[in-house]
């Protein structure tokens, strides 16, 4: 579910790159840009299989693993 959220995200700001160039937004565009590379490292990392934002501790909570 997370990789489908994150490959939306990443069309999106995409898409919110090209427009903001085509428009002669730039200073729009880098910041845009630097959030696409941020949603591409996470993506990357998640595709992998690794747990991103300390996720691991409501997974195990679900799991019924205890931190006794």
């Amino acid at each position: 579910m997370d990789v489908a959220k994150y490959e939306i995200h990443i069309q999106s700001t995409s898409k919110m790159v090209e427009v903001a160039k085509q428009y002669g937004r730039e200073e729009i565009a880098q910041k845009n840009q630097k959030n696409l590379d941020r949603l591409k490292d996470i993506y990357n990392t998640i595709k992998l299989g690794n747990i991103i934002f300390g996720r691991s501790g409501s997974i195990k909570q679900k799991q019924g693993v205890t931190n006794d």
